[in-house]
């Protein structure tokens, strides 16, 4: 157990920087329903990643206790996984990196609905988010690959899984905590970190694709 978090720690926290979602965060919690709102967008977030993670171990894991070593042919996945979402990762850097950012750009049209979202839409909001969220999904999908291979038992893998689950949201969580501590202070804070991730958001993805990527890269060369 002990070996399998210090594989998924720096993969949860990855995962974790994604400063697409806190941004949505951040932003809900300036509207009508704060809390709410932005609780019922984390819930959607991290039902997407609970359901992946419980099919994931329930389907795929060993239920074994540690008695058998992984087949050759369960290595040999696991380390091509890695290598394609390194590459995937690495592709995806480069592409941002060379793409010229237009500075004059006008934001989505749906960020200005944001203010008036009701609870269900956050909630849906928070799904498409995870779901379609290229930078958290893969290096998440890598660290589910880990637990179901740890051959640890299923009651460790789900106590793993959630523990992951918790890293990975911890993005989410730390906005939505500082302002149910203290809403009035809370608002110039997250004001200026909403300020900050919107003006680096390009810098800090391209960082992690190339971070990770190489990480997974030659995770997956030295598994193989």
């Amino acid at each position: 157990m002990t070996g399998l978090l210090g594989l998924l720690l720096p993969l949860g926290l990855g995962a974790a920087i994604s400063p697409f979602p806190t941004t949505i965060c951040i932003m809900l919690l300036s509207t009508r329903k704060p809390l709410m709102n932005a609780f019922v967008f984390l819930i959607g977030y991290s039902a997407v990643l609970v359901a992946v993670g419980v099919l994931a171990v329930t389907v795929f894991g060993s239920g074994g206790g540690g008695d058998t070593e992984p087949s050759d042919r369960s290595v040999a996945i696991k380390g091509t996984i890695d290598v394609v979402f390194g590459v995937l990762f690495l592709m995806l850097a480069l592409k941002m990196w060379l793409k010229a950012v237009d500075p004059n750009a006008p934001p989505p049209g749906w960020m200005a609905a944001i203010s008036s979202i009701s609870t269900g839409k956050a909630f849906l909001f928070g799904l498409i988010m995870m779901g379609t969220n290229f930078t958290s999904l893969p290096l998440y999908i890598s660290g589910l690959k880990e637990i179901v291979t740890a051959n640890i038992g299923t009651a460790q893998s789900i106590f793993a899984l959630t523990l992951f689950i918790l890293l990975v949201v911890v993005e989410l969580l730390v906005p939505i905590v500082v302002y149910a501590l203290s809403p009035h202070r809370a608002g110039a804070l997250l004001g200026a970190a909403r300020q900050w991730l919107e003006k680096n958001n390009r810098v800090i993805t391209i960082f992690v694709f190339v971070i990770f990527g190489i990480l997974l890269l030659v995770r997956g060369i030295s598994t193989l």
